[in-house]
């Protein structure tokens, strides 16, 4: 384009015939030049009116992104100034100019005239300006940015975002980050309004119509933020302009971001935020240490994502790799301290020195000094991964026969073997000396894949529902047998079930008798319905990972939590060194599984147990003071009977509500027995110790 000889002050705008331009300056032979207007060349439906004519525009420059130092999509966006924007909502006053050449330097601010081809790419309209340097040309410098264009979400229809492609755009809320699985690979992540997305049976039971509407409502809830950058896997890891992620610096899912400013663009499939700038808020902050829960025994369900010493098949495909997964999955298991952990996806290779069970314990003797022992369970199965359970010799004994379930047959073909054991407190000077606990290790059929017509839910739950909750019902049955020899009712369900809170699975369980740690224990979370999630899965939140206690145990819970140390941390730090940069690797213990480990705090209680079998599966009782007891889970209107050892009645009192206190202190300490009667003659009698 040939140089101006001056430009007009003043801007005329006119009108030929469907084509609004806009009268820019004068060449040096005294001919007119005219730009069409963004707006125009936009138009208001999905494709240019001007698709394959040559144009020419002018405006500012909001977004630059022809590459240098980074790498770009070798382009920038334009914007009309706002003397020239028009009235019509539906056209969008930016546009992609693309020039692969990158022959003019231009920078956000700059007032720049465009030459080139209207053509449409994958949904975006751009200009192509690729030729010489004259079809790019900088006429003013350091100019005023355009007024943004307003996004709130969610996006109820997929016009609010093609009328505002191009433009220079601030999200006008707060929003949360909730996925980060394509940060390293391609520097982008979601965002939604509100909370992370949650799946939908984590808070609802499955329905088909139901399940439908929360598809549309959470697709509508969320947002792409990319940076800008072509190609995948570059590094340093670059969010918001110049933030860098690093194995010390993490970016999490949780995050609350604010002031969002960038220029609405579409590509890859979809629309996108180019993000320029945000504040980080707060939010999900990455923990410093392991949960301190309370209680005399500490129990963890941790799944270690494929920890294989056979190299090269499901976990790491060598050495280096080994050395680092193995680092993370150690100091987890030295910070978290627990006297019992069920372990989920470790390799099935025996209990011999070269299997993975006891090289993992024996790292973890090296790197903190703790001596952990395995359960030898009976049989494991034939799959390359297996449930196993470890433990602090100083701490628990095998008090039972450790017991493997593999009946019915089919039921745990495509389901890990179930390995439970009862543990008893030998710890000197521990208040639980002598009490016991029956913990059974579970990983259930994936969600992935199909397992057939009957078995599959379309209501939410998924592929393989009906074997899960087949499964659940195999575990609630054998449990009650008493599987590993002893009579205490303290039992702990915990592991990697690949169901979500409200599916059948996890519901089977809670209606025979089982009570969800989690949700007991937390009750006052901010995160929808009570969770604390531990998986995330296309963006959407939920427990995978459970602890379900029997209503004994539940009583003498003192805690109860996942650690948020893995599901909300960028996949680039783990041990993988595939397509990560060695630099953002640290012998930590963040990100050492994709799933969060549940840990569970018990205060084993000699002065509070179950007598006899219960007909009412849901009363449970705790001691709240020396000589006083809290009873849960009994209807109102019933009756309960206080006596002592030898059988004679001190105290009878009507339940209340949810909850009721018994006082015993006008009773001198020792043993003494509470019964609960229901008028359709159903009971359950608890001995308590009156201190």
């Amino acid at each position: 384009m040939r140089a101006f000889f001056s430009l007009l002050a003043l801007c005329l705008l006119t009108s030929l015939s469907a084509q609004q331009v806009i009268i820019t300056g004068i060449l040096a032979d005294g001919e007119p030049i005219t730009a069409t207007l963004i707006s125009a060349v936009q138009g208001s439906g999905d494709r240019s009116p001007f698709e394959g004519q040559e144009i020419t525009v002018e405006g500012i420059v909001v977004g630059d992104f022809q590459g240098g130092e980074r790498v770009g999509f070798n382009g920038f966006f334009l914007q009309e100034e706002d003397a020239d924007a028009d009235a019509d909502v539906l056209t969008s006053e930016g546009i992609w100019i693309f020039d692969e050449n990158g022959g003019i330097d231009v920078k956000i601010g700059d007032r720049v005239q465009v030459s080139g081809t209207v053509e449409e790419d994958d949904g975006l309209t751009r200009i192509d300006a690729t030729g010489n340097s004259e079809s790019i040309m900088i006429t003013a410098r350091d100019q005023p940015l355009p007024t943004p264009a307003v996004l709130l979400l969610p996006i109820n229809d997929p016009i609010d975002l093609e009328k505002i492609e191009g433009m220079y755009t601030s999200v006008m809320e707060d929003v949360v980050v909730t996925d980060l699985f394509g940060l390293a690979r391609f520097g982008e992540f979601i965002v939604s309004n509100g909370e992370r997305l949650t799946q939908f049976t984590e808070c609802n039971e499955p329905d088909a119509a139901g399940f439908a509407d929360f598809t549309v409502d959470q697709s509508q809830r969320q947002l792409t933020i990319d940076d800008g950058r072509g190609g995948d896997n570059n590094f340093p890891i670059l969010i918001g302009g110049d933030r860098e992620v690093s194995a010390t610096n993490s970016f999490r899912s949780g995050t609350v971001l604010r002031g969002m400013i960038g220029v609405m663009d579409e590509r890859f499939g979809g629309y996108r935020l180019q993000a320029l700038d945000f504040t980080e808020a707060g939010g999900n902050d990455r923990p410093q240490s392991a949960p301190d829960l309370g209680g005399n025994i500490t129990v963890v369900g941790m799944n270690v994502l494929n920890y294989f010493t056979t190299l090269g098949s499901r976990g790491a495909d060598n050495a280096e790799e080994f050395a680092r997964q193995e680092a993370k999955i150690v100091n987890a298991i030295c910070e978290l301290d627990a006297d019992i952990i069920g372990l989920v996806e470790i390799e099935n290779n025996g209990y011999g020195p070269n299997g993975a069970l006891q090289q993992l314990i024996d790292a973890v003797s090296e790197k903190c000094g703790t001596t952990y022992q395995f359960v030898m369970a009976p049989q494991t199965g034939t799959d390359e991964i297996q449930v196993a359970l470890i433990y602090i010799a100083s701490v628990v004994e095998e008090s039972g026969t450790a017991a493997s379930l593999t009946e019915p047959a089919g039921v745990f073909n495509s389901s890990r073997v179930p390995v439970a054991q009862t543990f008893r407190i030998i710890e000197a000077g521990n208040s639980g000396l002598g009490e016991e606990v029956t913990v059974c290790v579970n990983h259930w059929k994936s969600k992935g894949g199909s397992c057939g017509a009957g078995d599959d839910d379309d209501g939410g739950a998924g592929s393989c529902d009906g074997s899960r909750t087949a499964a659940a019902v195999a575990i609630r049955d054998w449990l009650a047998t008493n599987p590993t020899g002893t009579t205490d009712p303290d039992r702990l369900i915990i592991g990697d079930l690949n169901a979500y809170t409200e599916e059948a699975p996890i519901t089977t369980l809670i209606e025979a008798g089982y009570v969800n740690a989690i949700r007991d224990q937390n009750e006052e979370s901010s995160f929808p319905c009570g969770s604390v999630p531990s998986y995330v899965f296309r963006a959407g939140w939920g427990s995978l990972d459970h602890a379900l206690a029997s209503a004994t145990l539940a009583a003498q819970l003192s805690g109860a939590t996942a650690w948020q140390v893995n599901a909300s941390e960028p996949t680039a730090l783990d041990y993988d060194t595939r397509f990560n940069d060695p630099a953002l690797y640290a012998d930590d213990f963040y990100r050492f599984s994709d799933h969060n480990p549940i840990v569970v705090g018990i205060e084993l209680d000699r002065s509070v147990s179950t007598t006899a079998p219960s007909t009412l599966p849901d009363a449970r009782i705790g001691r709240i003071a020396p000589a006083r007891f809290r009873l849960y889970g009994v209807p109102a209107g019933n009756d309960y009977f206080l006596a002592d050892a030898r059988g004679a009645l001190l105290l009878t009192g009507s339940v209340t509500g949810e909850t009721t206190d018994i006082n015993a202190t006008n009773y001198p300490a020792g043993v003494y027995f509470l019964a609960v009667r229901t008028a359709d003659g159903r009971g359950r009698t608890f001995k308590v110790v009156r201190e």
